[in-house]
């Protein structure tokens, strides 16, 4: 998967405004959470330490997706794929 490292992210991208976002990011995290336990919990610790109104990652609508470069270099891909399986599942409803 291809993405752009960017020093700081605070707009928070495509999906993050629709109206069905709550929703389908509580889907994708269960997801997440029954596939790879250890590596949810160490994402969202680096979703804790982001300063406010900071993302680890963000994905515009055509599929461009940037990551920030606070996030550990191990967990870049996680953020990446969290944000693609977020667009993939809005765009399906």
């Amino acid at each position: 998967m291809k993405y752009k490292v960017e020093p700081k992210l605070t707009k928070p991208g495509y999906p993050y405004k629709q109206r069905d976002y709550a929703k389908v990011n509580s889907e994708i995290d269960a997801d997440e959470k029954k596939r790879s336990p250890k590596g949810y919990a160490k994402m969202k610790k680096v979703d804790a330490s982001l300063p406010k109104g900071e993302f680890a990652a963000t994905i515009s609508k055509g599929g461009k997706v940037k990551v920030s470069a606070k996030v550990p270099k191990a967990l870049r891909k996680e953020a990446a794929e969290h944000d693609r399986d977020e667009l993939k599942k809005m765009k399906r409803k």
